[in-house]
């Protein structure tokens, strides 16, 4: 019987997925440095062979799993522009932000590993970087979309008030991260928002 490309690609994808579900069990289970490949591969009933082929290392892991997350996040993010029915930019600027928020805070002991990782491994951190702007061009098409609306002011590039938004961000993730008394990065989004408001709001240029 024929093997054909497309249930062999289905095959792929379904051992990729049970190695980074394995390897995010055992990372709520233990610290990441005492994961090693044999525990990731033993959880997932894979061959070290096959993790290999699919992951050149077990940071790579982590990083598709954050791949996932994003394409989760885009889309959502695509229907709450699509589906838009007559919110402010703000508005959608703070529902979008929360949507991150909500998926980055389902586990701080995931967000403190990435960090870590992003310090040692040169690929994760380019991949971080480029999400980052990634992020920073949508977040300028919501920021010009408010500058049009007369929400925003327009004496200041958006490209960098966009870049002030996503920094404010990685701060309350940073924040989060640090200091085990705050538990929701939601509320933290939210209340941190609230007071970069004025500063873009078309009644406070000068």
């Amino acid at each position: 019987m024929l093997d054909c490309p497309g249930r062999r690609e289905r095959r792929r994808e379904e051992t990729k997925t049970k190695i980074v579900n394995s390897a995010m069990e055992l990372l709520a289970e233990k610290p990441y440095d005492q994961i090693t490949v044999e525990d990731i591969t033993e959880r997932a009933d894979v061959a070290k062979g096959t993790f290999f082929r699919h992951f050149p290392s077990k940071d790579l892991v982590l990083l598709e799993y954050v791949d996932a997350l994003v394409e989760e996040v885009n889309l959502q993010i695509e229907q709450i522009l699509c589906g838009n029915q007559g919110e402010s930019a703000w508005e959608l600027l703070e529902r979008i932000a929360v949507l991150v928020a909500e998926h980055d805070g389902r586990s701080k002991t995931f967000a403190r590993t990435l960090t870590s990782i992003c310090c040692t491994n040169e690929e994760v951190r380019r991949a971080l970087v480029s999400m980052h702007d990634d992020a920073a061009m949508g977040t300028e098409q919501l920021i010009l979309y408010g500058v049009q609306k007369g929400e925003f002011r327009s004496d200041v590039p958006a490209r960098q008030v966009a870049e002030q938004v996503i920094r404010l961000y990685a701060q309350c993730l940073h924040i989060w991260c640090m200091r085990e008394e705050i538990t929701d990065l939601t509320a933290l989004v939210r209340e941190t928002l609230a007071f970069f408001k004025p500063a873009i709001d078309r009644g406070e240029a000068k």
